[in-house]
């Protein structure tokens, strides 16, 4: 009978319990389930070549000798490419200098839509292509002789002699006269003294002395990837910096052809339905709608902090500012975060050079 009583009292008691847990789970909320997160949305920018610039400096050499001095940074320069957005392809071509056949190297470069010529190592030979020279609208360099203030007034002649700081000035003022920008030095010589002067007259980017490296040009490329140390700057990369009008190359006394041709990369294609909803997001956020290269740019500047700094907190309101840091960058693949008006949005970035 106890053992009948004790049975009876064990099912009331696990029936209660299962009662109580139903109970339980009945009227408690519902679990929170966590979604696994769904990729962010993405853009695949593509580039293609959309501006090509040809700037082309006629530079000689004055004997066969020092060719072969400049030989190896050809080599070593010919054919990189810094960074995604701008391309510089570079080709040295060469030509031994000759006083007698001065002006019509002139006129050939002219020809050849040459706009800036280094070389002149006589007053005659200058004095002689003076009215050519203005004529066309060409800008020598002359990096041997001293020219009087008087004798350029016009800016058709640059003269600099490497080992004066006075004539480095003086260049310097020119290139920001003439809005040529940046001035990168090649020299086989010492001009290491007049470095740090030279670098404060402009924004210059001084190369150090190559007998100064201590290395072989191999290792140098090996550890600096491009191949020549520099002043103010880790690596020639940052030559994407630069647009072709202001890259001039000079040697102190070997010359030669310089040919520059620039590539400017810009956004031409993404996903149109990423665009669409972005687009949204981005007018209920800031009250406007954006154009897809808008979209884009907004997109690449939340990949570069530096554009942050230059644009401040709209960097929609100042494109400009925004492809002039985007050429700074190499490409990048991966997730960012986008801020307006303190909202985040998240989204993937994908840059690709579509020229390959």
């Amino acid at each position: 009978m106890m053992d009948k009583r004790r049975k009876t009292q064990a099912i009331i008691l696990i029936a209660l319990n299962l009662g109580f847990f139903l109970a339980l789970d009945y009227f408690s909320p519902m679990p929170v389930v966590f979604d696994e997160p769904e990729d962010p949305p993405s853009f695949r920018v593509e580039y293609e070549s959309h501006v090509m610039r040809k700037w082309e400096f006629f530079l000689i050499y004055p004997s066969e000798i020092l060719f072969d001095t400049f030989n190896p940074i050809q080599e070593l320069i010919e054919g990189k490419e810094y960074g995604e957005f701008i391309r510089y392809e570079v080709e040295f071509l060469e030509e031994i200098y000759d006083e007698e056949t001065f002006g019509e190297t002139v006129q050939a470069a002219a020809s050849m839509d040459v706009r800036m010529i280094i070389g002149g190592y006589s007053e005659n030979s200058i004095l002689e292509t003076r009215d050519y020279l203005e004529q066309e609208n060409i800008i020598l360099i002359s990096p041997i002789l001293s020219v009087d203030r008087e004798l350029i007034e016009s800016n058709w002649v640059i003269s600099l002699q490497p080992n004066s700081t006075m004539k480095a000035r003086l260049y310097s003022e020119l290139l920001d006269e003439e809005k040529l920008g940046s001035l990168m030095v090649l020299s086989n010589s010492s001009i290491a003294g007049n470095m740090v002067d030279f670098s404060k007259v402009t924004e210059v980017i001084v190369l150090k002395n190559l007998s100064e490296l201590g290395e072989s040009l191999e290792q140098v490329d090996q550890n600096m990837k491009i191949g020549i140390f520099t002043e103010k700057t880790s690596t020639l990369g940052d030559l994407r910096d630069l647009d072709s009008h202001n890259i001039t190359v000079y040697c102190e006394k070997p010359d030669m052809k310089l040919n520059v041709t620039t590539k400017v990369f810009e956004p031409v294609s993404s996903a149109p339905e990423r665009f669409d909803e972005f687009k949204e997001i981005y007018a209920n956020l800031t009250g406007k709608y954006p154009t897809y290269t808008e979209a884009l740019l907004y997109d690449a500047c939340r990949i570069c902090p530096m554009i942050i700094e230059k644009t401040r907190y709209r960097p929609w309101d100042n494109p400009d500012a925004i492809w002039d840091a985007l050429k700074t960058l190499e490409g990048a693949t991966g997730n960012c975060t986008l801020t307006a008006n303190g909202d985040r949005m998240y989204q993937k970035y994908i840059l690709i050079n579509a020229d390959g």
